[in-house]
């Protein structure tokens, strides 16, 4: 993926300071012998740029300000910033029994914690190409379904990812081919080939089963509205 809001490569910051530094160096010449704006064109541009900032702010790309800023007003979704870091502190040890050479696949915001690793995919894509050119499976999956389930309600990207992923990870528990060893605040955490912890099961199972009654009152909402 090429998105730049979702790629996370930590060897593309340098050669873009050095790309920017080589770019000023080259212009400084041209900027000392030019002639300096007049003041009607410098307040032009003051207001530009505050007519950038404010709607750059106001418009919260990629939820950036989500702690400030109501990531929808109707219906309303505000996670305030101590919940964010309440559920950040429930994920960590999930992510601390996920060795730093261990291929891993993840939901979107999780891939910022794990992007040093060597092989990391966005769930649920789970299969990738290795050195030796050959097609294997991750050995770990981390998912965070809390982040989803809070912001399904305003966003339909969330809602469907949710639909899709939570069928997904039942499918693979069953299956046996991922085992479910850690379930924290919504965040499911599979190693392949090892058996579940049943506590974990039992919060995964529990979680599921009340994921599945919100999407039946949606339907039921829907439905009634329809009828109106």
């Amino acid at each position: 993926v090429l998105s730049i809001t979702i790629r996370y490569a930590m060897t593309v910051v340098p050669g873009l300071f050095y790309g920017a530094i080589l770019w000023w160096a080259k212009k400084e010449s041209e900027v000392e012998s030019s002639q300096i704006p007049s003041p009607k064109f410098q307040r032009f541009w003051v207001v530009c740029i505050c007519l950038s900032l404010f709607f750059t702010f106001t418009s919260n790309p990629n939820r950036t300000f989500y702690f400030l800023v109501p990531d929808s007003v109707q219906p309303w979704v505000y996670v305030p910033a101590h919940q964010q870091w309440q559920h950040v502190s429930q994920m960590r040890p999930l992510l601390a029994k996920i060795p730093d050479d261990a291929s891993v696949a993840a939901t979107t915001y999780i891939i910022p914690h794990l992007s040093s690793r060597r092989a990391i995919l966005r769930f649920p894509r789970m299969q990738f190409r290795n050195d030796a050119r050959e097609v294997e499976k991750v050995e770990y999956i981390i998912v965070d379904l809390w982040r989803l389930n809070r912001y399904r309600v305003a966003f339909k990207s969330d809602r469907q990812r949710l639909e899709k992923i939570v069928p997904r990870i039942e499918e693979l528990y069953n299956s046996g081919e991922y085992g479910i060893t850690g379930f924290r605040d919504g965040v499911v955490l599979m190693e392949k080939g090892v058996v579940s912890n049943l506590d974990a099961v039992g919060g995964w199972e529990n979680f599921e089963e009340g994921v599945r009654r919100q999407e039946s009152g949606d339907r039921m909402k829907k439905e009634e509205e329809g009828v109106q």
